[in-house]
């Protein structure tokens, strides 16, 4: 294998890969970026000789004379390129009189979202001390694994429902108060009360958008209970063109909330759904004080051995990513992505889903960016019972039931039901066409499920 999905059958339209497809994966900028990344005039380490072997091979000599990619990174990423993230994000994010970050100070170079989301685990929370962990359920499922890999059980998790603007605030609130999180809180702990785990701009899987009287609450509710919130803002710039860009990160009204202390809110992004995925780079941003803890700065030390053995984790793909910021190819790439998934979505799902599976009893909220559109099957079927029949069919979708998307703890039997009467479907990973042979199986399948019915 040389990819995650290699494994498919060839006949198989498999919505239920969430990456992104070969035509939004651009090889001749990352080609370019890497060519200028390594010719780059940098005396870091000119000692490096050239060998004659390399010679040999007709490698530009400029390509041997920059080492510092090569070489490890500072622990908190390279500093070009921390500056020219923070350009990128002020272009992004700042609207609505928010403002993601005042400097790179704020930001760190991780290798990606996953691995982002497995250190803050282990730098910010201890099972014995962190009591719970809340998650928005719907959710994206592969976290589950992630946090289980912490050592927290299942009666630590608790899944947050949620309604068309996100999770559904109050009925955290009211959760809070019955857990007391934060009420034995230690000043002498590296650890938080609690933590919760989020996908607040177009989630994995239902596409919702945390509103921005809730992003208030929830930053007021995670000091109150000394509770970090993780978010993965790993769509925020794929938004639809008609819509325009959505709401600031989290992490924004976490700075406007206070000056004061390290802050509740860790950005978590990536380059994985605008880029690439093999890039393995990305980045978390949050108030400095939790950045100092994450990556040795001048005065202070990095509490993350990852960063302190390692250095910056994606050190030679950053310097990458910088040559396509510096030239701003990166922009054009992202708005050039956000033309295709919006032709993608409207034309290969939402089209045909209109004329083909509204008729039969499906419903859905039309996305307003990301990756995913989330279908509700007729009222008569669920997705474990629509997954048995859609592969003879040669189509294969996300479904809600059991655990996949739903938290796995002990509360929301009703609403686990309701998870488990939608599909996921992506939009990304094929073309328009494939997309619409897409929905002609899945109306077959759904078709021949009602008609086993009567």
């Amino acid at each position: 294998m040389t990819t995650l999905f290699d494994d498919k059958a060839a006949d198989v339209i498999d919505l239920s890969i969430g990456a992104p497809a070969r035509d939004l994966m651009p090889v001749d900028m990352v080609a370019a970026a890497c060519t200028a990344a390594l010719s780059s005039n940098d005396k870091a380490c000119d000692s490096f000789q050239v060998s004659s072997d390399d010679m040999s091979r007709c490698i530009p000599a400029a390509i041997h004379s920059n080492a510092s990619c090569k070489q490890y990174g500072p622990e908190a990423g390279d500093g070009q390129y921390l500056s020219e993230l923070s350009i990128l994000l002020q272009e992004e994010y700042c609207h609505l009189g928010l403002s993601p970050i005042a400097s790179d100070s704020h930001l760190c170079c991780t290798s990606g979202a996953s691995q982002s989301i497995t250190n803050l685990l282990t730098l910010f929370s201890e099972p014995t001390y962190t009591s719970h962990v809340f998650l928005q359920s719907p959710t994206y499922h592969l976290v589950f694994q992630m946090v289980k890999d912490r050592g927290y059980k299942t009666d630590q998790l608790v899944g947050i429902p949620e309604d068309a603007d996100g999770i559904d605030i109050a009925w955290l609130e009211g959760k809070l108060r019955e857990l007391e999180i934060g009420k034995n809180k230690s000043v002498e702990s590296p650890y938080y009360s609690a933590v919760l785990y989020t996908v607040p701009t177009y989630s994995n899987p239902s596409g919702t958008i945390l509103s921005h009287e809730r992003r208030q609450k929830l930053v007021q509710l995670a000091h109150q209970h000394d509770m970090l919130v993780i978010c993965d803002d790993v769509y925020d710039m794929l938004y639809q063109p008609s819509e325009g860009k959505s709401l600031p990160p989290l992490v924004s009204y976490d700075m406007a909330y206070s000056s004061e202390g390290n802050g509740n809110v860790i950005s978590n992004g990536t380059f994985s759904k605008i880029l690439s995925p093999g890039v393995r780079c990305g980045w978390v941003q949050a108030r400095s004080g939790l950045i100092k803890r994450l990556a040795k700065r001048q005065g202070c030390s990095s509490i993350s051995g990852l960063h302190a053995s390692g250095g910056s984790p994606a050190h030679f793909v950053s310097k990458l990513i910088l040559e396509t910021l510096r030239t701003k190819d990166l922009q054009k790439h992202i708005a050039k992505t956000r033309d295709i998934l919006s032709e993608r979505m409207t034309d290969g799902l939402i089209t045909p889903i209109d004329e083909l599976l509204l008729p039969l009893g499906c419903s859905y909220h039309k996305p307003k960016g990301g990756y995913f559109l989330w279908l509700k099957l007729p009222q008569s079927i669920t997705s474990q019972a629509l997954e048995q029949t859609i592969l003879k069919n040669r189509i294969k979708v996300s479904c809600g039931y059991g655990y996949h998307f739903a938290v796995p703890s002990k509360d929301h039997d009703t609403y686990k039901l309701e998870i488990g009467s939608h599909v996921r479907l992506c939009f990304a990973f094929y073309s328009t066409s494939d997309l619409k042979s897409a929905v002609e199986r899945l109306h077959q399948a759904i078709k021949i499920c009602l008609e086993s019915q009567k």
